[in-house]
Parts: structure tokens; C-alpha cells; sequence
């Protein structure tokens, strides 16, 4: 698998700057995150039609695109510029890694893939198989025999929304298992965020009936899991790019004592910074989408502990470049600034994942 932007990639990453530029400008980001339900419905429904987004890693024979990570990564680094309201990360990127990767084997996965990648639904993974994943408090959720799944998932990205929601849970036995549940079967709240453009809700089950996906269903939930922090890690470096461009066009445009801001040293250091933080993080994201299998728990891990905060601080310097209209409602950089903020606790906070790095390595309590 290549590192490099091939044609293809380069050509999938040109059709969707320009959909979203013309679609999704930052006053129609700030509309939808005021709607009752914070999502731009009419947008995800022509990302769908004219892209096909929602099957972009669903298999050919599937009705999908058939893509792998690097296009994913592709994908998601446009997506991070805009920070358009649209449940793009749960259902053409989570679930469809978990019902390929999860339950590979599953003619009622092979379904959902199938529907996902047709378009007009909509999917949120609710992951309640293990309190203690990455540092706890995700979830925790029961399955009985029949398949009646008790229990409770916090930070489901588009739960709120979700027309289908995939459920890993505890079987009778122990192990974790992966259901398909009817989210009107769920009692579900939007939860207080930082990230308006990332809405989360809490899902509560209480005797839902599931229908099984698959069992023993843990080492390929992993992958899934380590395949989508790779993806969050793109959509990050994606929001630094953004920041450090508005940053410079700012400082260009920007007059102070009778000539640019730009021509003061003090502005070029934080340029010059952000170009270089953000040029080794997108090289380490690439990197994790084209290595060993082997290889991904550290790789993912390392690129998740690391590229929100680039974005984080990219966005700190371009808020500084802009001065007061940095601080601003309707400019677009307080929306980077908040989610490189909440991207550095989704999924595990960043100490979670460098202990993992660390220990990979040979060091730390794991690694003595």
C-alpha cells in the first residue's frame, strides 16, 4: 500500500474541496449547529448522492467504492477543513469498520453495508462491551440470551440522529458481541459539548431487542477501533491545514504600521511553527494508514496522542494571528479551536495513548 496522493487521490480530494466549498461555507456550518438536531441534512444528502460518501469503504460487490484508508484519510482531511455538520465519522467511517472488520462473516452485516452504501440512512456505534476501554465511562451493556441487550453507551457520535445503532455488548458469556438494534428501541440525549459539530448523544437499552452480528466479535472490534483513530487523526491534521491557511492569507491581507502583519518576525514564527508542526503529523498519518496490520495499535495510537494537539495549537495561533476577530462567533476558528480540544479526549484522552505507545515499546508498568 503507497504513502503517496496518487491521480485518484488527488482527484477525490479536489471534488470534495470544491462540493464543500461551494455547499458549506462557515456561516452554513454555524446555521446547522443551531438546528434542533445540530446536522445539515440537505448536505449530507448531496455528499451522498453526488460523492457517495456513505459507501466510500463499503465493498464494490456491496453497491460501495470499494476505498481503502489512505482514500479514507483523503476524505477525512477535507472534512476536517470545513467541520461540516453531517454524520459522516459514524456512518461512512465507524460503522462501516466495524461490520467489515467486526462481523466479516455476517450476511446481516453484508445487509447494513449494503444500505449504508445506497444511501439515506443513517448508522451510530454505541460501544458498551468494555467500561474500562480507553480509560472508561463509554459504556456498559448487557446481552441475554435472546438477544435482549440492557445497558447504557455514552459519547455516540450522531446517536441522537441515528436511524440503525451497532451495539457491542457482554454475551451470557462474556466475550464481546456486535448487534444491530432499531435506535427507536433506545432512549437517547444529546449531551452537553463543547464541539457543536460533533454532536453526542447517551443511549439507554433497557430489554432492546438486537439482532446478533456476530460473536467473539473483540479482536476484530480492535482493528476496526485502531482504523478509526487513523481517520480521526487525518480529519485533525485536516483542521491544522485550514488554520494555518487562514493564517497566512490573514497576514497577508492584515495592515499594521503601514504594511502587512505578515512582515513582522513575531507573525512569521507562528506560521512557520504551524507549518511545522503539521507537516510531520500528516506524515505520520499516512504512515499509519499504509502500515504492517502489525503495526497499527502503536501507529494508531501514537498519530491520536499526537495530531489533535497540532490542530489544537494551530488553531491557538491563528486566533492569535486574527487578533479579536480571531474570538469571534462568526469566524470559523473557534470552531477548530473546539474541536482539536474535544478531539484530545474522544476515543481515549491523549496519556491513555501514549501509555499504549509506551508500552508497546518495552516501557511503563506494561512493558517492566
Amino acid at each position: 500500500m503507497t504513502l503517496a496522493i496518487t491521480p485518484e487521490r488527488r482527484a477525490l480530494r479536489e471534488a470534495l474541496r470544491d462540493l464543500l466549498a461551494r455547499a458549506c461555507p462557515p456561516a452554513a456550518v454555524l446555521a446547522a449547529m443551531e438546528t434542533p438536531d445540530g446536522t445539515d441534512r440537505a448536505l449530507w444528502d448531496v455528499l451522498s448522492r453526488e460523492l457517495g460518501l456513505p459507501g466510500l469503504l463499503v465493498p464494490e460487490d456491496l453497491g460501495g467504492a470499494g476505498l481503502g484508508l489512505p482514500e479514507l484519510v483523503v476524505v477525512q482531511e477535507e472534512l476536517g477543513r470545513v467541520l461540516p455538520c453531517v454524520p459522516a465519522f459514524s456512518t461512512a467511517v465507524l460503522a462501516p469498520l466495524v461490520l467489515l472488520h467486526a462481523a466479516p462473516a455476517s450476511g446481516a452485516a453484508r445487509d447494513r453495508l449494503a444500505r449504508i452504501a445506497a444511501g439515506g440512512t443513517t448508522v451510530a456505534v454505541a460501544l458498551g462491551d468494555d467500561p474500562s476501554r480507553w480509560g472508561g465511562g463509554y459504556g456498559d451493556v448487557t446481552a441475554a440470551p435472546a438477544g435482549a441487550l440492557t445497558g447504557w453507551a455514552s459519547y455516540v457520535p450522531d446517536g441522537h440522529i441515528a436511524d440503525v445503532l451497532l451495539v457491542t455488548a457482554r454475551d451470557p458469556g462474556g466475550a464481546t458481541a456486535l448487534y444491530e438494534v432499531d435506535a427507536r428501541e433506545a432512549v437517547r440525549s444529546v449531551l452537553p459539548a463543547l464541539d457543536l459539530t460533533r454532536p453526542m448523544a447517551r443511549i439507554v437499552l433497557r430489554d432492546a431487542p438486537g439482532r446478533l452480528l456476530a460473536r467473539g466479535a473483540g479482536d476484530g472490534l480492535a482493528r476496526a477501533l485502531d482504523l478509526a483513530l487513523v481517520a480521526l487523526a487525518a480529519e485533525h491534521v485536516g483542521g491544522a491545514r485550514r488554520c494555518l491557511d487562514l493564517g497566512v492569507r490573514h497576514a497577508g491581507t492584515r495592515e499594521q504600521f503601514g504594511r502587512p502583519i505578515g512582515a513582522f518576525q513575531g507573525v512569521k514564527h507562528l506560521c512557520a511553527d504551524m507549518l511545522r508542526a503539521i507537516e510531520p503529523a500528516c506524515s505520520a498519518v499516512r504512515h499509519a494508514a499504509a502500515c504492517d496490520p502489525a503495526d497499527l495499535p502503536e501507529q494508531a495510537a501514537l498519530v491520536k496522542a499526537h495530531c489533535p494537539g497540532v490542530h489544537f495549537a494551530a488553531a491557538c495561533e491563528a486566533i492569535q494571528i486574527h487578533g479579536a476577530l480571531g474570538f469571534s462567533w462568526e469566524h470559523e476558528l473557534h470552531l477548530h479551536y473546539k474541536r482539536a480540544k474535544s478531539g484530545q479526549l474522544l476515543f481515549g484522552e491523549t496519556g491513555h495513548h501514549l501509555d499504549v505507545v509506551a508500552a508497546r515499546a518495552g516501557f511503563g508498568e506494561d512493558g517492566r
